[in-house]
């Protein structure tokens, strides 16, 4: 018994953690060390018998729903975190474990370790701002490329695309009226080949760079152009399954985006022979699906935050409020909820 008490004392008094004993009401018996520096008081008497005086009101209700559901029960609390009230009136933030302890047939205490957190909850809400902070410098930068993007986009199908159109009319004028030989005929053709083959590249990364028809025909046209241009460019099998869905520019824009993503992701690495697009709403939820039967994804590449391109169509994700999740089965499968708000 000796031996046993002197290890429970030094385990009692070296713990840098607090550790207490209480009343089932919550009016404290013991206290180590730890636990009277944490509350600012200097000797075992300052807190003996201290209760809630020394919890902020807001925690009366919550813990005594803890000792009743859980301590009853199972006689212990999962861990849990409060705020105590320091000696000079301050709050500290602890995180809380604690037992039910049977000294006989008729009396319980309550013993608990409180650990002082309230250096990680600054480090967290500096973490969280920071994190916050990185996230509207991210939208805005998104949002930033876009409107160049536009710029661009007007400025190649406008200048350029004008340009090209106007060469390609005045060649054939100019093929009309010669009378040159069959060779100055054929060059001639091969010129005006090579000026719609311009064009059609023009209107292409016009339209990739901010398809009109997406400003213009809204979300399911676009999708539709981008995936006709798609499957005569890379050969994979594209089957679309797509509602009309009446929501605002900026989701889909985004949604857009990730479907461009998605897609190239496919073209370049997933040796797929099929894809299909699937995008479904109801009043409260909408769900764009991208799912190829190609060779899938590594487990550490859907994980490998370096990984650009999923954090690019996270963050699209995010920004119009919805969520992204990428899984791999036979194939890579890509999708995105967006919740609707009022």
């Amino acid at each position: 018994m000796k031996e046993a008490e002197k290890r429970y004392q030094i385990f009692f008094e070296s713990n840098k953690d607090g550790v207490i004993r209480t009343t089932l009401y919550g009016h404290i018996l013991e206290a180590n060390p730890a636990f009277i520096r944490m509350l600012g008081y200097e000797r075992m008497d300052d807190v003996l018998g201290l209760s809630k005086n020394i919890t902020p009101v807001e925690w009366h209700t919550i813990e005594k729903s803890f000792i009743n559901e859980q301590l009853k029960h199972k006689g212990y609390a999962n861990e849990y975190e409060k705020e105590y009230i320091r000696k000079d009136g301050s709050k500290i933030q602890v995180s809380v474990q604690l037992w039910s302890v049977a000294l006989n047939s008729q009396t319980r205490e309550l013993w608990g370790i409180i650990r002082d957190i309230s250096q990680r909850k600054r480090t967290e809400e500096r973490l969280n701002l920071a994190m916050e902070q990185l996230r509207k410098r991210n939208h805005q930068l998104v949002e930033a490329r876009e409107k160049e993007r536009k710029t661009l986009a007007t400025a190649i199908h406008d200048e350029i695309g004008q340009s090209m159109t106007a060469l390609k009319l005045e060649l054939e004028l100019l093929k009309q009226k010669a009378t040159c030989k069959v060779s100055c005929f054929e060059k001639l053709d091969k010129m005006i080949s090579i000026s719609n083959e311009v064009i059609r590249n023009t209107q292409r990364i016009s339209g990739e760079l901010r398809p009109g028809m997406l400003d213009a025909l809204g979300l399911k046209a676009a999708i539709e152009w981008f995936g006709r241009e798609w499957q005569e460019r890379t050969g994979i099998k594209l089957r679309l399954y797509i509602e009309n869905c009446y929501i605002n520019k900026k989701t889909e824009l985004a949604l857009f985006r990730i479907v461009q993503e998605a897609l190239t992701n496919v073209a370049r690495h997933a040796q797929a022979k099929s894809t299909s697009i699937r995008l479904r709403h109801t009043h409260v939820s909408l769900n764009l699906e991208i799912v190829d039967d190609g060779i899938g994804m590594p487990m550490e590449k859907l994980n490998d935050h370096q990984s650009f391109g999923l954090l690019g169509m996270r963050e699209r994700a995010e920004m119009c409020g919805g969520e992204l999740r990428v899984s791999s089965a036979n194939g890579t499968r890509v999708e995105v909820w967006v919740q609707f708000t009022d």
